[in-house]
């Protein structure tokens, strides 16, 4: 069988309607494909539907008797090790000129190609996407959710290189992305800099709504499939923009390109966090419930912290990524645990929720680790080196085990009260946090005893034995510390055999206790 080469540019130059459509949902801002710069190429086809197949050409440079291709075996952000290759149902290779290569599946994520003396392969597969995770692909009769790992086949030793995405959708379909609209030949497409770039960015297409704002010189798109559930555009506008400026102002942070909050409203839950953009599950029926739209707030408060802290303030282990070998992290507690701990915060300080609704937050938080017999029996830092086997991703921990998300912000409750005190007010874990992400966010990633470094750094005092005992000892943690400092109270009852622990503000706080705690929370 012959691949028409010509193929590819005639309908590229037919996709010329379609992106331009996209030109009108903030992104506008366009620019050339450097030429001289090498790429790789993948043209995407939404052709059936029906059979939830998507169609991928792939152009790679080529050297060397044998080619290796690989998909990864993992999503960075989702620490569970899966198999992309099982839904890749057809794959062919080919030469410039269309000529057929032999390609053999090389055991696991691999496959190889014989190219002796070829310049230029190009890889022609078949996807399936039916599957609604939000590290999966999906495509139905509305809407289209590509993600990364489970997409773009790449070739070993080639994750360097620069690569462009052009998309050929259904005739009026939008798409959304955090990647960079590039001009390119004829048409318009995608940029990433490199595989990693690409393999963070997911896309969503379909029949959708895109709304749009700026928050200190970035701006943000919001994307969702209609017709699955009604939605108040401006008051989803309006409540993310407020969380965003907040969480900006917080980092100090600097314009980027654009971001992205993909909303895929379907029967599914979860939320993973990339760079330059998000995709969440909502599910319809609860997103429209008051507390269904609460946890939506929060959910994409979490996965825009995110942005800041593990995608840029990061791990040393988390980048660059090895897609083929799983990682082992001892910090998830920071990236996730901190993460929640300030994304609430930040729909405390932002006006969002008062202080009694986040205070009912931190409560479910705190009673769900005393409720948990796992937590003395492995200390976080344990949680977050076993994440590939004792949880889902560090979700629905056992009684042997402890989950980094929730002792994790129980940690960062305690951790910033404790600099406080010590500091008597001048510093907080705010600050810790800001000189982290200023030493850390750039090309090298922290390690534990660097974070402890900072912290001790910022705040001018000896913090190792408190990290000693709440980070890598499995003992019960001391709230009264941070329940002086803030004039708060922490009642013990008992609901359906388990222990409820809530947070009050006390009746008669003293004067300092009350602007310490209004120093914490904000003023809104």
């Amino acid at each position: 069988m012959k691949f028409v080469q010509g193929f590819v540019l005639a309908f590229v130059v037919a996709l010329l309607p379609v992106h331009m459509a996209c030109a009108a949902n903030g992104q506008k801002k366009t620019q050339a494909v450097d030429q001289a710069k090498p790429s790789i190429e993948y043209v995407i086809h939404v052709k059936d539907i029906p059979g939830q197949i998507v169609e991928v050409d792939a152009t790679f440079p080529a050297s060397g008797a044998d080619t290796t291709l690989y998909l990864p075996v993992w999503t960075p952000g989702y620490y569970v090790k899966e198999d992309y290759k099982k839904n890749v149902v057809r794959i062919n290779a080919y030469d410039k000129s269309g000529n057929e290569l032999k390609i053999a599946d090389a055991g696991g994520n691999r496959w190889t190609v014989a190219t002796p003396g070829i310049k230029e392969l190009v890889v022609r597969y078949a996807l399936l996407a039916k599957e609604r995770s939000v590290s999966r692909n999906e495509l139905t009769s509305s809407y289209l959710v590509l993600n990364g790992s489970a997409t773009y086949i790449t070739v070993k030793g080639e994750e360097s290189l620069a690569r462009v995405v052009v998309l050929d959708l259904p005739k009026g379909w939008k798409n959304a992305t955090g990647l960079k609209r590039v001009k390119h030949g004829h048409s318009y497409g995608y940029l990433a800099e490199n595989y990693e770039e690409l393999v963070d960015s997911p896309i969503m297409a379909g029949d959708l709504e895109i709304l749009e704002f700026t928050s200190m010189g970035t701006p943000h798109l919001i994307a969702y499939n209609r017709g699955a559930v009604a939605v108040d555009n401006e008051k989803v506008r309006s409540n993310l923009k407020t969380m965003v400026d907040e969480t900006r102002k917080f980092w100090h942070a600097k314009p980027w390109r654009k971001y992205a909050f993909l909303l895929a409203f379907r029967n599914s839950g979860g939320g993973l966090e990339h760079a330059h953009s998000t995709l969440v599950n909502l599910n319809p029926e609860r997103f429209s419930t008051a507390a269904g739209y609460d946890s939506f707030l929060a959910l994409l408060a979490h996965e825009y912290q995110h942005s800041f802290n593990v995608k840029r303030l990061r791990p040393l282990e988390l980048g660059p990524f090895d897609y083929e070998s799983t990682p082992t992290v001892s910090t998830l507690w920071i990236s996730e645990g901190l993460t929640s701990y300030y994304s609430n915060l930040m729909l405390k300080r932002s006006g969002l929720i008062g202080t009694d609704g986040y205070l009912d937050m931190l409560s479910k938080q705190i009673s769900a680790l005393q409720n948990s017999p796992g937590r003395l029996k492995q200390s976080l830092a344990q949680s977050s080196l076993g994440v590939w086997s004792n949880s889902n991703s560090g979700i629905g921990a056992s009684d042997q085990t402890v989950s980094y998300y929730i002792k994790g912000e129980v940690a960062g409750f305690l951790l910033d009260a404790h600099i406080r005190k010590l500091t008597d007010g001048a510093v907080s874990l705010d600050d810790v946090m800001r000189a982290a992400y200023a030493k850390y966010s750039g090309d090298k990633g922290f390690r534990p005893e660097d974070f402890t470094a900072v912290a001790e750094s910022v705040t001018g005092h000896p913090l190792k034995d408190w990290f000693d005992k709440v980070v890598e000892s499995p003992v019960e943690v001391d709230y009264s510390e941070a329940l002086g400092w803030y004039g708060l109270d922490l009642q013990k009852a008992e609901e359906k055999g388990k222990q409820k622990l809530t947070l009050y503000v006390l009746k008669n706080p003293s004067q300092k206790q009350s602007a310490q705690r209004l120093d914490w929370l904000g003023r809104k």
